[in-house]
């Protein structure tokens, strides 16, 4: 009898064992790549004055989101392999306060039916000193192309002081 319950006990708990993910080699059309994003750019002073999530998969529009990521004097734009990779940038349009920062977590892509991309935004917790100066706060990271729409998954932290 103890055997028996050991052994219905252990095909209770590999049944609760999570599927798999495919692994990047796997050539199934729904096949997921979850390799993580190379940070490109991250600032509080950019030209975004207005919020903006974009799935950049072209290098003239890379070149424009460059240079509005760094007003003035841009630095060359690291180079993108389009044909493998895409640009994806989140920013946050004009904020009163200083303490804000916002940074690309994850790029889950599914090649054909798209790609979700989360995002963190910090920002000051309740009680905290900011400086009062308008930033606008950005970030550009590369992730595997996807095809599909690419969706903007948000998650907001208040820091504490």
């Amino acid at each position: 009898m103890r055997l028996t319950k050991q052994l219905a006990l252990a095909a209770t708990v590999a049944a609760c064992r999570p599927t798999p993910t495919p692994q990047l080699g796997d050539t199934t059309r729904a096949a997921v790549r979850a390799a993580p994003p190379t940070q490109l750019a991250r600032a509080t002073q950019t030209g975004y004055d207005a919020p903006a999530e974009l799935a950049i998969r072209d290098a003239t529009p890379w070149d424009d989101a460059w240079r509005r990521l760094h007003p003035g004097d841009a630095p060359p734009a690291p180079a993108v392999d389009f044909g493998r990779e895409m640009v994806v940038v989140v920013a946050l349009g004009q904020r009163p306060t200083g303490g804000v920062d916002v940074a690309i977590d994850s790029a889950v892509v599914a090649p054909d039916d798209g790609a979700t991309v989360h995002y963190t935004v910090r920002e000051p917790g309740a009680g905290c000193m900011a400086a009062q100066v308008i930033t606008t706060p950005a970030t550009a990271a590369r992730v595997a192309r996807a095809a599909g729409t690419v969706t903007f998954r948000r998650q907001t932290v208040a820091t504490p002081c």
